[in-house]
């Protein structure tokens, strides 16, 4: 291929994915009532959307969705990293959270973390690892295992949300003692929404292995935060987390 071949290849798809953005932009723009502001205490502005409102948006269909696979994960990838509003990156989410990733798909969509900063976008990208990583445990976990001694805090979070996200939509998944290994890394870590997924993970860990996960809790019933506390008992009987907190407060 001559240079001048690959320079137009390269300004065309700079307009396709120029042109897809575009298209998200304005089909967002288009809702009535918005009220841009900043809902998630993040960086990453709002438009104001329900999620109700932003998934009718990819539900009737992009320009752009006819396109090969490959091409689809290209746009959506130039998306994720140059949309403005948490609504227009959120696309990409709810365009993959159902789908069987491709080895490429992930690695893509793996990098995506790069770019989140609030707990929403942290939850989303969990749906589509866990799946990814009930699909492909020895491609994700590896993953999993290096962000929880990442220095990133959201990659923390998603080193143990990941693993299960909601234990009722996995057929699936990893060993106890590997996924309570990873947990117990983050017990003193000292960001909140790192405690907050150290909380619900502990609740779906529980959720599949209920004797185990209350011994875990009960060794570290000092040490789990108070960030993670009410999470991580919140599926206990009254009676024994009442012995849990008289504990837990004791000197």
């Amino acid at each position: 291929m001559n240079s001048k071949s690959s320079k137009s290849n390269e300004s065309g798809l700079s307009t396709i994915l120029c042109n897809s953005l575009s298209e998200i932009k304005h089909r967002l723009a288009s809702f009535p009532n918005l009220k841009p502001g900043n809902h998630y205490n993040s960086p990453t502005p709002t438009l104001g959307l329900s999620v109700p409102q932003s998934r009718s948006a990819l539900k009737k269909g992009y320009s752009f969705l006819r396109r090969p696979a490959e091409e689809i994960l290209t746009i959506f990838d130039y998306i994720w990293n140059n949309a403005v509003y948490f609504e227009e990156m959120s696309q990409a989410i709810y365009f993959y959270e159902k789908k069987t990733l491709s080895p490429r798909e992930f690695k893509t969509i793996s990098d995506w973390i790069n770019r989140c900063d609030n707990w929403a976008h942290s939850d989303g990208l969990s749906s589509i690892y866990a799946r990814a990583l009930e699909e492909r445990p020895a491609l994700v976990m590896p993953v999993l295992q290096k962000w929880n001694r990442d220095r990133n805090p959201w990659k923390r979070r998603q080193s143990v949300v990941s693993l299960l996200y909601y234990s009722r939509l996995r057929q699936r998944a990893p060993e106890f003692v590997k996924m309570i290994e990873m947990v117990e890394a983050l017990l003193k870590d000292p960001e909140y929404y790192v405690q907050k997924g150290v909380g619900w993970t502990l609740r779906e860990i529980y959720n599949l292995h209920p004797d185990a996960t209350l011994e875990f809790i009960e060794t570290n019933v000092k040490s789990i935060s108070p960030a993670a506390w009410q999470a991580s008992t919140e599926k206990l009987k009254p009676e024994i987390k009442q012995q849990l907190m008289v504990k837990r407060k004791s000197a």
